[in-house]
């Protein structure tokens, strides 16, 4: 007998399934584990009784090592080889070890063993199919191959593997994994808290995936949780809008750029949807307005976006500055990087202090609409969003909003008392609590 901490293999011949003509004997081996109730399997191997060595569990004959009497043996050391390795495995990876564990591990035969990687490659097929058939977007697609490309890289360079079986994937992996993210490895930049939970949030969409093609049995993701950090929401308000849309520029390229920020903020859109605007998503309503119908470029989302009267003088105003270059494209929207780089000029000529990029313009378009009294179901869907609590996130940043609501409450009720004649009440100064500096 061999053992290994708690585990005992046993090697024998069966006498109970002895073949009555020919007194063959088919060799079984056993797997204990200190506690658990043993497991037994052929090895596919046939032996006579005296041609076995019950000490050295090992095949042996009077003639010497015959050529059925090593392939026997090499068999048996072959399945006690392996039996060892997959138990030192499953120690390291700290995961349950019983003997019917090693057995099925050791006699999957015929079964392929499916790795991470190759989920994550069928995962993308499977949104390619979906982009072609528009049941997707194809940034959707482009963010999950981009996190492929660096989970490729995390088994190489940390893990020094090329893939790894899904069966070893476990819980240390994905805690190293979001380190890796955070710090940058394999010569990425390093993410952001935030950035990093949905990292592993989508590699967490890769093991549900592969769990529902019956490729793996569990998640190692399960329990792990990234605390994200807050995020600081940038907008402008409308007196510092006021600013820059007063501000003298000295340039037409950042004219251009300010017009297409400002028509951001009276529409909400994003950079890749105002990109993409075309005088084909512009109609007119039943009053004769004008508004913007098309879905969003991240989500696929529609959205119904009325035309303020600012947003619809910069249409007009480079309606004949696109048709010259012949584009049907509604504005001359720059490459994003370009775009953020003549904002920075422009924050410096308002004397902000704030950072502006292309979306601060639809934080600003979010914030403006609510400050102003539209409703929260009107900004979602004029913005688009999948879900309302993004839109209440624009709530939170505006306290003034639920003071301005409350004392419009209060106005509402001190009316009532003075038409019935009633006589205010005075609250006892003891009961007045001064207002904490906010």
């Amino acid at each position: 007998m061999e053992s290994s901490e708690k585990l005992t293999l046993y090697f024998y011949p069966n006498g109970r399934k002895r073949n009555q003509a020919s007194n063959l004997e088919p060799i079984y081996c056993r797997i204990s584990i200190a506690g658990q109730k043993p497991k037994e399997f052929s090895i596919g191997k046939l032996i006579l009784r005296e041609h076995w060595n019950r000490k050295r569990q090992m095949a042996s004959h009077p003639n010497g090592d015959t050529g059925s009497i090593r392939l026997i043996n090499e068999k048996i050391a072959t399945i006690r080889n392996k039996i060892m390795k997959i138990f030192e495995e499953l120690l390291e990876e700290n995961r349950p070890i019983s003997p019917t564990t090693i057995k099925n591990i050791l006699t999957e035969k015929g079964q392929v063993k499916r790795t991470y990687l190759e989920a994550f490659d069928a995962l993308l097929a499977d949104y390619l199919v979906k982009v072609n058939t528009r049941q997707c977007v194809r940034a959707t697609y482009q963010k999950y191959a981009t996190i492929r490309i660096q989970v490729g890289e995390f088994f190489r360079t940390k893990l020094q593997v090329d893939d790894l079986p899904l069966k070893r994937f476990v819980p240390q992996h994905v805690k190293e994994l979001a380190n890796y993210f955070l710090l940058g490895g394999g010569g990425f930049a390093p993410k952001g808290a935030n950035t990093t939970a949905k990292y592993i949030s989508h590699c967490q969409s890769v093991f549900m995936y592969a769990m529902d093609l019956g490729w793996a049995t569990s998640n190692p993701f399960a329990g792990i949780r990234i605390k994200k950090q807050p995020v600081n929401t940038v907008y402008l308000n409308e007196d510092e809008l006021d600013v820059l849309r007063k501000v003298r520029v000295h340039t037409e390229r950042l004219e251009r750029i300010r017009d297409i920020f400002v028509f951001c903020c009276f529409t909400g859109l994003a950079y890749a949807d105002v990109k993409k605007l075309t005088y084909d998503d512009i109609s007119r309503d039943m009053d004769g307005d004008y508004c913007i119908l098309d879905r969003r470029q991240k989500t696929d989302i529609p959205y119904n976006i009325p035309l303020a009267p600012p947003a619809v003088e910069i249409i007009d105003r480079y309606r004949e500055y696109q048709s010259i270059r012949g584009i049907d494209n509604v504005l001359p929207v720059p490459a994003n990087a370009n775009y953020n780089a003549y904002l920075k000029e422009i924050r410096d000529l308002c004397g902000f202090t704030k950072e502006l990029t292309t979306h601060v313009a639809r934080h600003t378009a979010a914030t403006l609409m609510l400050s102003n009294g539209v409703a929260m179901e009107v900004v979602q869907r004029v913005l688009g969003h999948s879900e309302i609590r993004t839109t209440q996130h624009y709530a939170r940043l505006m306290p003034h909003r639920i003071k301005q609501s409350m004392k419009e409450l209060m106005q509402k009720y001190a009316t009532r008392t003075h038409d019935h004649g009633m006589q205010e009440t005075q609250i006892p100064s003891t009961l007045v609590k001064k207002n904490k500096a906010l």
